[in-house]
């Protein structure tokens, strides 16, 4: 699942904006926005990968890339999505001295291909 994601884990700083809520006394909120030159490598190494898949009426390879975005527009999304969001929460929760105790729940994701990402999460911390 991690394939085609180490550009974001070299990168020693990761141009994102984000912010920390207190939703109770052990409940937060982390919200990201990760602007659209940091998930552009990553739409590209999606379209390399889907670009040497088989289809039908095309050689490997050959495929128009607006046709392969067309046809697979949200499984390129969903991969996009799964590969960044990951990456920027670990640096996010790093940034703001947070350890979360319980997995991090993903609440809502805004996101398409002319906007930046916003994401929010919700986790806990210990006390």
């Amino acid at each position: 699942m991690w394939k085609g994601c180490l550009h974001l884990k070299i990168k020693k700083y990761l141009s994102m904006e984000s912010s920390v809520d207190e939703l109770g006394k052990l409940k937060y909120s982390l919200s990201l926005d990760i602007s659209l030159k940091e998930i552009k490598p990553t739409y590209d190494d999606i379209y390399r990968q889907l670009k040497n898949t088989r289809l039908n009426g095309f050689r490997p390879g050959k495929h128009p890339k607006g046709w392969l975005e067309k046809r697979f527009l949200s499984a390129m999304h969903q991969e996009a999505v799964d590969r960044v969001i990951p990456v920027y929460m670990e640096s996010a929760l790093k940034e703001h001295s947070l350890r979360p105790i319980t997995m991090p729940v993903i609440q809502k994701i805004d996101f398409d291909r002319k906007s930046p990402l916003s994401a929010t999460i919700h986790f806990e911390i210990s006390p």
